[in-house]
């Protein structure tokens, strides 16, 4: 009897770490799925932009790229990169120009994606 309820008792604490990680990961994400769009030239100075999301439950988001302030006031944007993540499935990027981009989500949209932009300036 005392050993079938030290067997109990570790099934209910593993239980319970399980699902403590399950929502550590859920929560925090781990964007794996990622895809990159890129417009211009990515041969110039490199200032990586404040990173931004997409919001859970939004499957498609403009992305504004403040090009412009990223190489003032002397230099001006001659390329950007842009990198998506989502947890489930890689999102669909574009980028059209310097100063847009277009994330399309197509996985269930639980959590929120990532987003890293790197604006590149004359030198």
């Amino acid at each position: 009897m005392f050993a079938h309820g030290n067997s109990l008792f570790l099934l209910q604490l593993a239980l319970v770490l399980v699902t403590s990680v399950n929502l550590v990961v859920t929560e925090v994400g781990y964007n794996n799925y990622c895809a990159t769009a890129n417009y211009g030239d990515r041969h110039g100075l490199p200032v990586p932009l404040q990173p931004t999301t997409v919001q859970a439950g939004v499957r498609d988001a403009r992305v504004a790229v403040d090009a412009g302030m990223a190489c003032a006031p002397s230099k001006h944007p001659v390329g950007v990169s842009i990198i998506v993540c989502d947890y489930d499935v890689s999102p669909a990027v574009s980028l059209p120009n310097l100063y847009t981009g277009y994330v399309h989500r197509s996985g269930n949209l639980q959590i929120l994606a990532t987003v890293d932009t790197t604006v590149y300036c004359s030198y």
